[in-house]
């Protein structure tokens, strides 16, 4: 977990058999990526980027990137967790991933309910496959 993280790169890692998130670009982390990565057998998600909450100006987590991973076998404790969760985060990209075997969504984006403003736009996914989802324990879930 990281706060304040600027310019960090998690390249050619492997982080598995864990009970939480992989990884978590937490708050007024900019410009960090995860590249080449396997993070497998976790008991919540692979990656999370930024916070639930709308962040106070100046601590805002924007442009972090997870390119080519493999992200598999995660909510083994928490069910709910997703592959690539961006809360309340702008300006991301994530491409080229494998993400698959978990009982919920491989990528969650955004966390505002509602028709408020958000910081959490210009996000891109592109170029991932996704599969795998859901193994009947889940509902209401989808691959994004």
């Amino acid at each position: 977990m990281a706060d304040g993280a600027r310019h960090v790169t998690l390249q050619d890692c492997e982080i598995g058999h864990i009970g939480t998130y992989a990884v978590w670009f937490r708050r007024a982390c900019t410009d960090c990526r995860v590249e080449r990565c396997h993070l497998h057998d976790m008991g919540a998600g692979g990656v999370r980027i930024g916070e639930g909450s709308i962040p106070s100006a100046g601590q805002e987590t924007a442009r972090i990137t997870v390119h080519n991973c493999i992200i598999q076998g995660g909510g083994r404790i928490h069910m709910g967790a997703v592959g690539i969760w961006i809360g309340q985060s702008g300006d991301n990209e994530i491409t080229h991933n494998d993400i698959g075997d978990f009982f919920y969504s491989a990528i969650s984006i955004g966390w505002t309910w509602g028709y408020q403003a958000t910081p959490c736009a210009r996000n891109l996914v592109e170029h991932c496959r996704l599969h795998h989802l859901g193994w009947g324990q889940m509902s209401v879930l989808g691959a994004v």
